[in-house]
């Protein structure tokens, strides 16, 4: 039998032992918790930078007022990654635009997408009464990626918008000589529209930024269609038509509008025509 004096030795040998076991593992705990931390606040950050919502390429979102048609309708423009879903929410937060791809085309996704609003006319919906609906403010587009991920994007929707054009030459109903060199000719849009009238009236204020125009000549009644759409800057009031588009006895349609720089545009419409 080991005697006392041995016992203790030997006892406090083994308390020294796992005391010393003990602060390594401590030391090693402490390390490693701090590695952990600086693992754990990079991870957070990372999943913070990688839960921030894509921007959208664009967004816009505009009116468009027909002075020779006497009506308005409202336009969504935007481009993106593909996305399977998308809402437009109006300044109250309320959602007055969603469409889901379904099927195939949810995993194929979307990236561009135009639409046009129905555009009745001012005597059915006169223009402060269309305003009404969709007040000036920021419109938040919200869509959710092919792969998951979310899309966020803002259009700026105002109700400053350009008076009418006046087109000065060709007068509308004109029949014109095919040979002739045709010359599109407008006046500057300086003031915009009174957005408390009815019928889209003009003001007197001249408030407005017009950016640009754009003319758009169509030669009706012919298959395939044949498209002139031409945009100029804002000191060019007039266009040139090429003359490899013009032919005899040919009916063609003229809009010009003019375009603010929120992109709201008017369009004035015409027609003219050329003699055999």
């Amino acid at each position: 039998m080991r005697s006392t004096k041995v016992l203790t030795a030997v006892s406090g040998s083994k308390r020294e032992l796992w005391s010393r076991t003990v602060s390594v593992v401590l030391v090693l705990l402490a390390a490693l918790a701090l590695g952990y931390s600086a693992d754990a606040q990079e991870t957070r950050d990372r999943r913070d930078n990688d839960g921030a919502a894509l921007p959208f390429k664009k967004t816009q979102m505009r009116i468009e007022l027909n002075s020779t048609g006497g009506d308005a309708g409202l336009q969504f423009d935007l481009d993106a990654d593909p996305w399977r879903m998308l809402e437009i929410e109006n300044p109250k937060g309320r959602v007055i635009f969603s469409v889901k791809s379904l099927g195939n085309l949810k995993a194929l996704g979307n990236t561009e997408l135009f639409t046009e609003s129905n555009e009745p006319p001012f005597d059915e919906l006169p223009l402060k009464e269309f305003l009404k609906k969709f007040p000036a403010g920021d419109y938040e587009f919200d869509a959710i990626t092919i792969d998951g991920e979310e899309l966020e994007g803002v259009a700026a929707f105002t109700h400053t918008i350009p008076c009418a054009p006046v087109i000065l030459s060709p007068s509308d109903g004109d029949t014109l000589d095919p040979d002739a060199e045709i010359v599109i000719v407008w006046e500057p849009v300086t003031n915009k529209v009174d957005t408390g009238s009815k019928m889209g009236d003009c003001s007197n204020s001249d408030d407005i930024d017009i950016v640009g125009y754009q003319v758009v000549v169509d030669h009706e009644g012919v298959v395939p269609q044949k498209r002139l759409d031409v945009k100029v800057p804002a000191d060019v009031t007039q266009l040139t038509v090429p003359a490899e588009f013009i032919v005899p006895d040919g009916e063609y349609k003229v809009e010009v509008l003019a375009i603010e720089a929120s992109g709201n545009q008017t369009i004035t419409e015409g027609i003219f025509m050329t003699s055999n």
